[in-house]
């Protein structure tokens, strides 16, 4: 009786196995989520929101606008400035990115304003405690605008312009943590 279980489990595994071996699988759709190889931005937005629309390729977002601001750079023009805002309102519309993220992207690079430079607070108490990560930041952000200033829009003049702004900025912190501190001590 153990000979006839152990020879139908064989052919039962025989069975399954051959069955397998029938079938045809069924192809497998590839998705293309590489970056994308164009040599002017306009074509590499068309391709980054061609692959947006693949499945699985949306948490690429981030490394597609960072290949985004390269191709810029190597084709430096005022235009390149409408051209990435639109894009950021397109990726709004399209529900990739916030409201609030697109309105900094846009800002880190193409905008003389900070966003490293926190807003609604006071300064003794919020800014000097904080405010050697708030530098750190804000020179971070000024390369980032160096980037786009001198190396997508081709505007050296705006990124002097920043870079002032940039230096007084920094020198009315210093005043003010002085004037907080002095205060303190009275």
């Amino acid at each position: 009786m153990r000979s006839f279980f152990k020879g139908s489990s064989v052919l039962a595994s025989f069975v399954v196995v051959a069955a397998c071996a029938s079938t045809s699988p069924e192809p497998v759709a590839t998705v293309d989520c590489t970056g994308p190889d164009a040599n002017s931005l306009a074509a590499g937005i068309a391709q980054v929101k061609e692959r947006l629309g693949e499945p699985g390729c949306m948490s690429r977002y981030d490394r597609y606008y960072e290949d985004l601001l390269a191709i810029g750079e190597s084709d430096p023009g005022s235009q390149n400035k409408k051209v990435m805002r639109d894009f950021i309102a397109w990726s709004h519309e399209q529900g990739l990115i916030g409201r609030q993220k697109g309105k900094e992207m846009y800002t880190r690079y193409f905008h003389p304003n900070f966003v490293s430079l926190p807003d609604g607070f006071s300064a003794c108490s919020s800014m000097c405690p904080a405010r050697t990560a708030i530098e750190r930041d804000m020179k971070t952000e000024l390369s980032q605008k160096y980037r786009g200033a001198v190396g997508i829009l081709g505007d050296k003049d705006a990124y002097r312009k920043i870079d002032m702004q940039y230096n007084g900025l920094l020198l009315l912190m210093d005043a003010t943590c002085q004037a907080c501190a002095d205060g303190n001590r009275s």
